[in-house]
């Protein structure tokens, strides 16, 4: 495939409904980049955290665009304010705990391709959610496994909790 050049208007963005009521925007997926890429913008609240796991594949990138994290990366931890970044290499178990009221981050996953699993368990907003429906731990679990992604555990209940046992915890 030739990629030629994408452009697209903000409400041309596919937005999904994620867990905890956390807004997931895909803005450039492998369709668009020959598999090279998945771009998306979350935009989430205090509390959330996303499940530890760990890319077989994917190296991932967190741009902080506003708000507070706290981010682990096998037994690193770092906290992150507006601007911050975190490279995420495949096989390092991570997760992040949100630690402001809101917070916006621009994820950067490469190579594409796991924007399928997101848009598996997730919801297109742009069409109805059926009554009653959720985007459930073991819907996530499921999707990701399919392409490699695997959940560890649950995500931390506060920032204070380190949710990746080190060599000394286990």
């Amino acid at each position: 495939m030739t990629l030629s050049a994408y452009f697209a208007a903000a409400v041309e963005h596919q937005q999904l409904a994620w867990m905890n009521d956390t807004i997931l925007e895909v803005l450039v997926d492998s369709a668009v980049s020959d598999g090279q890429v998945l771009i998306m913008r979350s935009a989430t609240a205090r509390g959330n955290a996303v499940p530890v796991h760990v890319h077989q594949r994917e190296d991932e990138i967190f741009l902080l665009l506003n708000g507070a994290l706290t981010v682990w990366a096998g037994d690193q931890r770092r906290e992150l304010s507006d601007g911050g970044v975190a490279f995420l290499p495949k096989g390092i178990p991570h997760t992040y705990f949100v630690t402001s009221q809101t917070a916006v981050i621009l994820e950067v996953i490469a190579p594409g391709g796991l924007e399928r699993a997101f848009r598996e368990a997730g919801w297109d907003l742009h069409t109805p959610a059926p009554e009653g429906w959720a985007c459930t731990p073991d819907a996530v679990v499921a999707a990701m496994a399919k392409l490699g992604c695997t959940i560890l555990g649950p995500p931390p209940g506060s920032a204070g909790d380190n949710p990746i046992p080190t060599q000394s915890q286990s």
